[in-house]
């Protein structure tokens, strides 16, 4: 089986706008997200963003997201892949962002890469925060993995289909998840990605299935401190990699930090070998 490398990254909450709110990501910081995985030894294959890709912006928003998406993909050979959240507007996005304005359903796709079977959900439901998935994603989702497959299958959406490590706020996760998770108990899934929290956190779903929930892009969520969530700036991403068969998914923060020490893989191999 070919080893596949991305990087999953969440609520990118993207603002073209000179005087953007400070919850909001512009185009150079996320273009540091892609410059450093332009960098790693284990190249990533592409960008996964689920969901809140842009801050409640309009068409025209979602035509300058393309773009910089596209001088992404030329710049650093790094294509993305959407899941859309509960900021993001389903008219909007499919006229700027995938230009048929006559569009306003669920934007869900599947993507067959060397390695890996990437299956797209929208949980997304204009105007409110929680989540849904409609009987007609959960029944193509069902058709598509049923479906004979040789390769590893990742599912992603926006919202935990399972409560994570931040209590407050799991009223506002993927509401009705039953029908999903029967639908993930059935068949071989090797992970459920998903953002919204701003916070990462893994689960494990009933039927073994887990669950990992990317920490936020634009800005990251303290633990609870005197009973108020902290909203602060941190720049992280999740790696992942599938490889004999086995999917990992590890947390890293791109911020700048004290290099201590440096040691090549054979000589943490040998390091090893001598303990």
């Amino acid at each position: 089986m070919e080893e596949v490398n991305f990087l999953h990254i969440s609520d990118t909450h993207l603002c073209f706008e000179e005087d953007r709110p400070s919850i909001c990501s512009s185009p150079e910081r996320l273009e540091r997200v892609y410059a450093a995985a332009s960098r790693l030894d284990a190249r990533p294959a592409f960008v996964l963003i689920t969901g809140d890709f842009v801050h409640e912006g309009d068409a025209a928003a979602y035509a300058a997201a393309k773009t910089f998406v596209e001088t992404m993909r030329q710049r650093y050979d790094l294509p993305t892949h959407v899941a859309l959240g509960n900021h993001d507007r389903h008219e909007a996005f499919y006229r700027g962002y995938c230009e048929t304005p006559a569009h306003t359903g669920p934007y869900y796709y599947k993507v067959k890469l060397p390695g890996l079977r990437l299956l797209v959900l929208d949980s997304a439901v204009d105007d409110q925060v929680p989540g849904r998935l409609d009987t007609e994603q959960l029944q193509w989702l069902e058709e598509q993995l049923k479906k004979s497959c040789p390769l590893p299958t990742v599912v992603a959406l926006h919202h935990p289909p399972c409560g994570t490590t931040v209590h407050a706020t799991n009223g506002n996760n993927l509401q009705q998840p039953d029908m999903f998770r029967h639908i993930l108990e059935r068949y071989p899934v090797k992970a459920v990605l998903a953002g919204h929290k701003h916070f990462a956190t893994a689960a494990m779903l009933p039927g073994g299935t887990p669950a990992y929930t990317g920490a936020g892009v634009a800005f990251a969520i303290d633990m609870l401190q005197g009973g108020a969530l902290n909203f602060v700036d941190g720049l992280q991403a999740q790696f992942c990699a599938v490889y004999d068969n086995e999917f990992y998914w590890s947390p890293f923060c791109l911020d700048e930090r004290t290099v201590l020490a440096r040691m090549t893989p054979r000589q943490m191999r040998e390091y090893h070998a001598e303990k």
